[in-house]
């Protein structure tokens, strides 16, 4: 239904670097790699966008090398 008025959605990666204009962090867990630092490991829910504007960004686990808060 909403693809007829051209919304879209999409989603993440695990491995992806998370980025605030897409993702939205609900959780974020230790990861022991550094390279998962700052890394989608999960994706709990889809974004949508509207050709290039996000109107929802997709909610994400993301990864912190360290103790996680």
């Amino acid at each position: 239904m909403l693809g007829r008025i051209g919304v879209e959605a999409f989603e993440v990666k695990a491995g992806e670097l998370y980025d605030a204009s897409m993702h939205r962090p609900v959780e974020t867990v230790r990861v022991d790699h550094p390279s998962w630092d700052g890394a989608v490991v999960q994706m709990v829910s889809a974004g949508f966008v509207r050709g290039e504007t996000v109107l929802r960004r997709a909610d994400v686990v993301v990864g912190q090398h360290g103790s996680a808060t």
